[in-house]
């Protein structure tokens, strides 16, 4: 007997419904799970999200403004704090290392949202199957 004949049992449930409804309840109990050690999110996100943030704010992609002023906090609680990525280039600017193609595609949701705002507009984004 496979388990999702056994899941069905007598209710008729076809089995790939019935292995659907598992899975489902288990990932459910991973909802609150934190992202690393303390923190909802984690490795690269924080650096995506205050590029984000420095878009509007500055109009441009310099970090400076964000970093001096902690911005960060808003989105990333990790216990350590955050790290650093890069270094102040010789005119001072502050300038991820990553691509900012991401936080231009977050501006819309990030504003009103925050932090569950992007996760939102990322999940709604996803490729559908």
């Amino acid at each position: 007997m496979t388990l999702g004949r056994y899941l069905a049992g007598n209710r008729g449930m076809p089995p790939a419904a019935s292995l659907f409804v598992l899975l489902a309840v288990a990932y459910s109990f991973s909802v609150d799970l934190r992202a690393s050690r303390g923190a909802l999110i984690s490795s690269d996100e924080p650096f995506y999200l205050l590029t984000r943030q420095s878009l509007p704010q500055d109009g441009g992609l310099d970090l400076m403004k964000q970093y001096e002023a902690n911005s960060w906090r808003s989105f990333f609680d990790h216990p350590d704090g955050r790290w650093n990525r890069s270094e102040p280039l010789p005119d001072g600017k502050l300038i991820s290392p990553h691509n900012p193609g991401l936080p231009v595609l977050l501006v819309p949701e990030f504003a009103p949202g925050g932090l569950a705002g992007a996760q939102l507009q990322l999940f709604l984004l996803r490729p559908q199957q």
